[in-house]
């Protein structure tokens, strides 16, 4: 069995040096992408305090939330019964964004595998793999996807060769 977990920022984000508004964030979209390919649903992780829309302010509170937990909603999935944990974020300051570190620590992922994907405009994974492997270190960290934010509206082929 298998969850598709994501944390995104809908609003206004960077897409090829310029500011955009979404309504939807670059990671959910990936995560429906994906979760649609596998038959499975999506579960987003949520900050308990969102984010702002502008992409300056989510940017500077990113930045102090780097190096700490953020306080995130419940989420209603049973991660007992789950042996392959699909987990989505963007790349923020070329590491997890920490509602993503405050799941990982939380949730109880010992022997699972775990499959990163990530949004970004350039950093690739960052530092992320290494940060998970230190969160999780029980369990297995799979290759991991990573996309430019402004390339998930033409992702599907590089999704399904991913999960191939």
């Amino acid at each position: 069995m298998a969850v598709v977990i994501y944390f995104s920022h809908g609003g206004e984000t960077l897409i090829n040096g310029e500011i955009k508004k979404l309504d939807i964030g670059n990671t959910a979209k990936l995560a429906q992408l994906i979760g649609k390919q596998l038959g499975m649903p999506t579960f987003p992780i949520l900050a308990a305090i969102p984010y702002p829309d502008s992409y300056d302010q989510t940017l500077q509170r990113s930045k102090l939330d780097a190096d700490k937990l953020v306080a995130i909603q419940p989420i209603a999935v049973d991660l007992k019964a789950e042996r392959d944990i699909y987990i989505g974020f963007p790349v923020w300051w070329g590491t997890l964004p920490g509602a993503v570190a405050t799941f990982l620590q939380q949730a109880t992922l010992s022997g699972k595998v775990i499959h990163p994907f990530c949004t970004h405009e350039g950093s690739g994974f960052g530092n992320c793999l290494e940060v998970i492997h230190e969160l999780v270190p029980d369990a297995t960290i799979a290759k991991g996807l990573p996309m430019r934010g402004s390339r998930v509206g033409c992702a599907s082929q590089a999704v399904s060769n991913w999960l191939n």
